[in-house]
């Protein structure tokens, strides 16, 4: 049972990436990247004793950037899709962000989750854990912050 750490590129802007990896006693391994929380790797037992990648990630992180959707990531602050971008919570309306191609919200916003580095604090447990922290403030990506 392990947890490692290890670089794993450079944004443009210089900020790193890491990719931390946890294996468990059974040698079932995932590899989660710091930025957007993306799952890289899952690597499980299989049928004929081997291990099988169920994720079929990217190799790089540039490949990661480069891509169109949400490959393996934290998909936040919304799941899904908001209707032209509104909604109403305790009766205070608001607008956020809407893509061109749909004229709704998707996914928490033109900068979501997915493109975020975490705060990664690992777990003293008796299987591997690691916890991805991020802080969105109040008005982030249009969105109320309830306390």
């Amino acid at each position: 049972m392990s947890i490692t750490k290890e670089l794993y590129g450079k944004l443009s802007d210089g900020r790193e990436v890491y990719r931390y990896t946890l294996v468990n006693k059974n040698g079932m391994t995932i590899k989660v990247l710091n930025y957007g929380g993306i799952v890289t790797e899952l690597w499980t037992p299989d049928r004929r004793g081997g291990f099988t990648d169920l994720i079929g990630g990217f190799d790089s992180l540039d490949s990661y950037l480069n891509a169109d959707g949400y490959q393996g990531a934290v998909i936040g602050r919304w799941a899904n899709r908001i209707t032209k971008g509104q909604f109403t919570l305790d009766g205070v309306d608001y607008q956020l962000y809407t893509t061109a191609s749909t004229g709704n919200h998707c996914h928490g916003g033109k900068v979501g989750f997915n493109q975020k580095i975490f705060d990664v604090e690992t777990v003293d447990a008796e299987e591997p854990v690691i916890k991805l922290h991020i802080l969105s403030p109040d008005g982030d990506e249009g969105f109320p912050r309830k306390p």
